[in-house]
């Protein structure tokens, strides 16, 4: 009996050691992706290993995971009967921790299994149950491959632009996510005062529709004024590879130097390298500033003296040591020069890739900032499900393996590509 409660107290202390851990992998831009999945593997594995434990002898969050997984690999659970649970655990605040943990194996479980398991059909009726009174449930439904009624969508998107209610990023992102969206509608949604909708057009439109998305971009960053919403915009704009967002992505930085790290990230253009120099310069910027350089190029710089402090708005000049401008600049040069199979628009943790093959030249790794840097080179539903929340090892790889996007839509006409040498 006592090796049993001690056997039993592992794997609780395992699990909790691996959900801080995960947090703490998530909170890295960019990781190996082989260490998330075993990550994720091991947690299953612990969690299914307590699941005759009794419950009340377990952390919330420990048995939060160990119901949920028993609820899930129950033979005879059906999708309706998933998505009652599932539904009614999220609108009770008592039991909040198992709908996230039923969210949360979701994600971890192959799609297979919950496809095959699983199967989720409803009609149009209950999908607008689902959008008008209760889109928690697309934050679930989003780990499944869902084969949506475009038409009910498309009238549910008609209905967002009005106003008639309001979406959340996941929920937004599905709606503009689909092949037949409009330019009136991606217009109307660049200027829509609900940000989710805002957000979502603008990855629609960065990736067919360019110059209009581009130019709406910047007017919506110069006229907004929540500090919040600029950083958001500017995470978009990074995406775009216009090289008119330099110098407000620079003053911005400077202005709100806390913001520097996670703005920069997402510029992963070459041209916008010059950026990260600059603000490496600064005192307020430069140590994030560094980071961002590193994620981005995985070039170690040297340091010496600091001398300049933008504006004067902190007392640090000549009292550290900043990275070494000149050689960052001739790293860039190098970037910028490569050619061949090392060629590339973009960079990212060393690694130069473009659109085209983006899949393939950043197999093996994992991170926000990996799934911004895919999010143009995949089909666009796939790509905005990179967009708008972390993936878990599993729902990346499922993604990677589709390889760049089998369809591109150009001006609302689609066409179907040569065939692209990815992974």
């Amino acid at each position: 009996m006592f090796e049993v409660v001690a056997r039993a107290n592992i794997h609780h202390q395992q699990i909790v050691k691996l959900l801080k851990q995960r947090n703490r992998v998530h909170a890295s831009l960019v990781y190996q992706q082989h260490r998330m999945a075993t990550l994720e593997q091991s947690l299953c594995a612990h969690a299914y290993a307590l699941i005759d434990a009794d419950r009340d002898e377990l952390k919330p969050a420990v048995a939060a995971l160990v119901c949920a997984l028993h609820f899930l690999i129950d033979d005879k659970l059906t999708s309706e009967q998933l998505l009652a649970r599932y539904q009614q655990e999220s609108m009770s605040a008592e039991e909040a921790d198992l709908a996230e943990a039923i969210e949360l194996l979701c994600s971890l479980l192959p799609a297979t299994y919950l496809n095959n398991k699983l199967a989720i059909k409803f009609d149009n009726a209950y999908l607008e149950q689902i959008v008008y009174r209760n889109s928690q449930l697309v934050e679930l439904l989003a780990h499944f491959a869902i084969t949506w009624p475009i038409e009910a969508l498309q009238v549910m998107r008609q209905s967002a632009l009005a106003e008639q209610f309001s979406p959340s990023l996941t929920l937004a992102c599905l709606l503009f996510g689909q092949d037949k969206v409009t330019s009136q509608e991606l217009a109307q949604g660049y200027k829509h005062a609900q940000f989710s909708i805002a957000k979502a057009s603008f990855v629609k439109g960065l990736a067919v529709d360019k110059l209009t998305a581009k130019n709406a971009l910047f007017n919506r960053f110069a006229k907004t004024e929540s500090l919040t919403e600029k950083a958001d915009l500017l995470a978009l704009a990074g995406l775009s590879g216009d090289s008119r967002w330099i110098e407000p992505c620079s003053i911005f930085c400077k202005d709100y130097p806390e913001h520097t790290f996670e703005v920069l990230s997402h510029f992963q253009h070459k041209i916008f390298l010059t950026i990260s120099i600059e603000l490496m310069a600064v005192a307020q910027t430069s140590d994030n500033a560094y980071q961002a350089w590193l994620l981005l190029t995985d070039k170690p710089l040297l340091k010496k003296p600091q001398l300049q402090d933008s504006k004067n708005k902190h007392q640090q000049a000549g009292e550290l040591n900043v990275p070494n401008t000149d050689q960052a600049e001739l790293h860039r040069q190098a970037l910028m020069q490569q050619s061949g199979q090392h060629s590339g628009e973009k960079v990212l943790a060393g690694i130069s890739f473009d659109d085209n093959n983006a899949a393939q030249k950043l197999a093996g790794l994992q991170g926000r900032a990996v799934q911004q840097a895919l999010i143009l080179s995949h089909r666009m539903s796939d790509g905005m499900s990179l967009y708008c929340r972390q993936l878990s090892s599993t729902a990346l790889s499922e993604i990677m393996q589709q390889g760049d996007k089998s369809k591109m839509v150009i001006n609302h006409i689609q066409i179907t590509p040569r065939k692209a040498n990815v992974a």
